[in-house]
């Protein structure tokens, strides 16, 4: 959680108002798993958590608030959607603002695919068919937060369809467990496996649909050599 800011900077401060109407701070230092929490004075209480990284580190200066907006926009896409939470960036060095919208995915939805039976608990997919590309991928995500821009990067699922460049969008499984320390990753358990169980259906469905796709375009072609 919070530990993660080391990555950017020295020192975080965190300020926001109790519910006895208190502004209290919290303070954290890089390398120290500790904290410190005191209150502040301030004439007025503000609405909402402001919070603060400095110094940052040298290579994070290059951060723009346009990278900023699209990382946001693709590893936050389903929380944002469904809290309906409003977020703005705010680039002071170049004098702009940018408001993150969830990444929208290009293609065909498919809404007729076999249902995801898992004990574990119910996956959530948002599959769309489009036109290959090598940048068209099936995200991993948890709850809405994405945990792999490829899921193919799994060795299960480093098969069609998945990397076939014709199926972009989403598979969501809220009980995976991530690798401790960084969620970019899951353990590789009893849930991943129910993850990969779930979707053996899923998957010859969708071969069969790309296969549709690009006999569709075969035909399509040959009609236009023949004209």
């Amino acid at each position: 959680g919070l530990l993660s800011f080391w990555t950017i900077g020295s020192a975080l401060k965190l300020t926001c108002t109790g519910n006895d109407g208190h502004t209290y701070e919290m303070h954290m230092a890089k390398g120290e798993p500790g904290y410190t929490i005191k209150k502040r004075r301030v004439l007025l209480p503000s609405s909402g958590v402001e919070l603060d990284v400095a110094p940052l580190l040298p290579g994070v200066r290059q951060l723009t608030g346009e990278k900023i907006q699209w990382y946001l926009a693709s590893e936050l896409r389903d929380r944002i959607r469904t809290c309906g939470v409003r977020i703005r960036v705010l680039d002071r060095h170049a004098r702009k603002e940018f408001n993150v919208e969830p990444r929208q995915f290009t293609g065909r939805l498919l809404h007729q695919l076999p249902s995801v039976n898992c004990p574990m608990g119910d996956v959530y997919l948002e599959l769309y068919l489009t036109n290959p590309a090598p940048e068209h991928k099936v995200s991993l995500c948890r709850s809405g937060t994405r945990v792999l821009d490829d899921i193919a990067r799994l060795d299960r699922f480093n098969v069609a369809p998945w990397t076939t460049g014709h199926i972009e969008g989403i598979v969501d499984a809220p009980f995976i467990r991530l690798t401790p320390g960084t969620r970019d990753g899951i353990i590789q358990d009893d849930t991943a496996d129910a993850v990969r169980r779930a979707l053996e259906q899923v998957e010859q469905e969708l071969i069969r649909l790309i296969q549709e796709q690009r006999n569709a375009e075969e035909q399509r072609a040959s009609k236009e050599v023949l004209k």
